[in-house]
């Protein structure tokens, strides 16, 4: 192995070399797992607490089923396998789409990933540099991966930040690569409706559809009828003031 060429909260990267190709070694820290355990315990504490001590405004907030949810999340993401899997289904429903890379997964086991060494360039760095069409160039790219995600697949890469996204040219054109694929979305049937009714109300900046659906989709509403007819009126006035 050679040096390492990046570390998260989870795990570490170096690189390598695998039968004379150049791969990625993905290896998760030995403690992490306990480590997630311990603060999962410590949030189920602090999430049974709130509910006793603050029971209507956690009736709304549900924070023992964000921390389960959490928890959930986390602990797939400490085993390489899942994140493996994940890469593949990403690289399948990404065939047709020229231009937008994941990387291949050669090996796995529960501890350590082995998958292609992707060459490029962190996208903070890139960007100070490009001009401002490129720049629209690689912004409608990354625009039209996620959209993709969401609304063809139903299959989203959990933590699109900066850190994860590089900038490979080859001359005038360029690859955005997409790495650590630990942490996927799929919505359920109920879920998906909701984002995709919401989201066409918010590009069509309609505040007052948007607030008409929140409300009467909420899993948990409290206030009366006024402050519901005020919370649309509010997002009906910045849908409006977005238009100016």
């Amino acid at each position: 192995l050679g040096a390492t060429v990046g570390a998260g909260c989870v795990a570490h990267v170096r690189r390598g070399l695998r039968r004379g190709r150049a791969v990625a070694v993905k290896l998760v820290h030995p403690s992490t797992r306990s480590r997630v355990e311990d603060d999962v315990r410590a949030l189920r504490w602090l999430a049974r607490a709130a509910s006793l001590l603050m029971p209507r405004t956690c009736e709304v907030l549900d924070p023992t089923g964000l921390v389960e949810d959490f928890a959930d999340k986390m602990l797939l993401s400490c085993d390489m396998m899942n994140e493996a899997e994940a890469l593949r289904r990403l690289r399948r429903n990404f065939v047709g789409e020229q231009g937008v890379v994941f990387p291949e997964p050669l090996l796995s086991s529960s501890g350590v990933l082995v998958e292609s060494f992707e060459r490029g360039v962190p996208l903070n760095e890139a960007l100070p540099s490009l001009d401002p069409e490129t720049k629209r160039k690689v912004a409608r790219r990354g625009l039209r991966a996620l959209l993709k995600m969401l609304f063809a697949d139903n299959y989203i890469h959990g933590d699109l930040h900066a850190g994860n996204l590089l900038l490979r040219f080859d001359g005038h054109d360029f690859d955005l690569v997409i790495l650590d694929a630990g942490l996927v979305i799929e919505l359920s049937p109920r879920d998906r409706r909701n984002f995709i009714d919401l989201f066409g109300a918010v590009v069509k900046r309609d505040g007052r559809r948007a607030g008409q659906l929140i409300a009467a989709r909420a899993t948990h509403r409290g206030g009366g009828e006024d402050d519901v007819e005020a919370f649309v009126d509010e997002l009906d006035r910045l849908g409006k003031d977005a238009t100016l």
